[in-house]
């Protein structure tokens, strides 16, 4: 399927100084991408960043590993295209809760599958993981 990536844009007439890819919590079976849009709406005034929160496949009907795999997904595409869609290779990774966990698994699977160390930071808030 189609993966899908909600996007808000930073300040109009400015080059954005990164990109922010959130994932959304709440235990990878319920949430969405439009459900954190008033923090990330901050975030981008705030901090002139693009922000893009994932549509992951939630579970049950889309069962473990479906939601990381998107995740891994949404990161790679976002390290191939920042630059020519955004004008910035600054990426950073986040979320709350299981936000926090895909995080953290895109983070390694970038690294392990992809050999790609270039982020410029994870914001993990809430995250149940074991590293």
């Amino acid at each position: 399927g189609k993966l899908l990536i909600r996007k808000l844009s930073a300040k109009s007439g400015t080059t954005p100084a990164g990109v922010y890819l959130h994932h959304h919590g709440g235990g990878m079976c319920m949430g969405s991408a439009h459900g954190q849009d008033g923090m990330l709406s901050n975030i981008v005034l705030n901090a002139n960043v693009v922000v893009l929160s994932v549509e992951y496949r939630l579970a049950p009907e889309h069962p473990f590993p479906a939601a990381p795999a998107d995740a891994e997904a949404a990161a790679w595409w976002l390290v191939r295209n920042a630059a020519k869609e955004f004008g910035t290779e600054k990426l950073v990774l986040g979320g709350e809760s299981a936000g926090a966990y895909m995080s953290v698994m895109a983070t390694l699977r970038l690294r392990d599958r992809h050999d790609y160390t270039g982020l410029a930071g994870i914001n993990l808030n809430q995250g149940a993981y074991d590293l």
